[in-house]
């Protein structure tokens, strides 16, 4: 950001941090109510197509902190701002290209077990490949470890373009193209499926029916099941383009660039948030969750309320016993006295 006057850094840099915090609370939000989800009777024992988006959470949750200019606050903080940039958002492809596979093996290959079996691939290529590329930058000393007294760095990172593009934007390309592959060949297949079921079983399905309506029916499916892909798009075009551009002008960005860098990398834990929210109906859950609380707590003090009444009703009663007992024996007392 050397090219940008004192203001422009400082609206990137208050962009980055406000929609970083966005990410980190929908991210938050999704860890808890999918932790929480996993506890219930209805959910426990079910399919675990949707544990991938979990660790998804986690690496989406942490990646906006060391987008915050920590590296500002000293050398030490710079150093752990650019492993932490270069292990999360590494991580976060990866978890989404493991959902990709997961749906795969789901909907091409009918196995709903997907998650269990390969768990363990998941974990070893979501954590282990970006450590072994955060080792590779420390042991060759490629991480930022000082902003050298710069107030207009973007943030701490890989200190070279080739090392830049060699452990980042080169996987960063793979696993995005794999994941384009991936949603085309499930789209494809479960259309083409879907269709010969229509064809050789006609009369399963009303009159009104048709091809044409089949499709759209299917093209709106196939948004729906690739909203992890387009999320993945969006939010790496920003920083994409803006790197390209620094490559081919020494380093300079202007400030539309490093405004789309900073807006489209900081949403990428509130988007994907977004599509787990929206699949799970998650924020329909939580407002029942919320009404039968409300509702259990208004029961309850309706209930103390008619409980405290007849205990009321009882101490009234009683002291109306004990007046007539009274005025009882003040007769018996006068009519002795006579």
């Amino acid at each position: 950001m050397r090219n940008l006057t004192e203001s422009q850094q400082s609206v990137v840099r208050h962009l980055g941090i406000i929609l970083g915090s966005l990410s980190m609370a929908v991210s938050l939000f999704v860890i808890v109510f999918h932790l929480l989800r996993r506890r219930t009777s209805v959910t426990s024992g079910k399919r675990r197509i949707d544990e991938p988006v979990l660790w998804l959470s986690f690496a989406c949750f942490f990646a906006p902190l060391f987008n915050m200019h920590l590296g500002s606050y000293g050398d030490s903080f710079c150093s752990i701002e650019a492993a932490g940039n270069q292990f999360f958002y590494l991580s976060s492809f990866v978890w989404v290209t493991c959902i990709a596979h997961q749906l795969y093996t789901v909907f091409v290959r009918n196995n709903s077990r997907a998650s269990g079996e390969h768990s363990l691939l998941y974990h070893c290529l979501g954590w282990g490949f970006p450590a072994l590329t955060v080792i590779i930058l420390l042991l060759s000393g490629k991480l930022d470890s000082s902003v050298s007294g710069s107030s207009s760095y973007e943030w701490c990172w890989i200190t070279e373009n080739s090392w830049r593009f060699a452990l980042f934007y080169v996987p960063l390309f793979v696993m995005l193209s794999i994941n384009i592959v991936v949603y085309i060949v499930i789209v494809v297949i479960v259309y083409k499926r879907y269709r010969s079921m229509l064809g050789l079983k006609k009369s399963l399905y009303p009159a009104a029916t048709t091809r044409s309506t089949f499709a759209r029916q299917t093209i709106f499916w196939a948004l729906r099941v690739s909203l992890y892909l387009m999320v993945f798009i969006v939010t790496r075009i920003g920083s994409l383009i803006n790197r390209f551009y620094q490559l081919t002008h020494q380093g300079y960005s202007p400030f539309g660039l490093m405004v789309l860098h900073a807006v489209t990398q900081s949403l990428q834990g509130f988007l994907f948030g977004l599509i787990y929210i929206y699949h799970e109906r998650a924020l329909g859950e939580v407002v029942l969750f919320i009404r039968r609380k409300w509702s259990r707590r208004g029961d309850l003090r309706e209930d103390s309320f008619i409980a405290l009444e007849k205990r009321g009703l009882a101490h009234f009663s009683q002291f109306d016993e004990d007046e007539e007992e009274e005025d009882d024996m003040e007769s018996q007392s006068s009519s002795l006295a006579v």
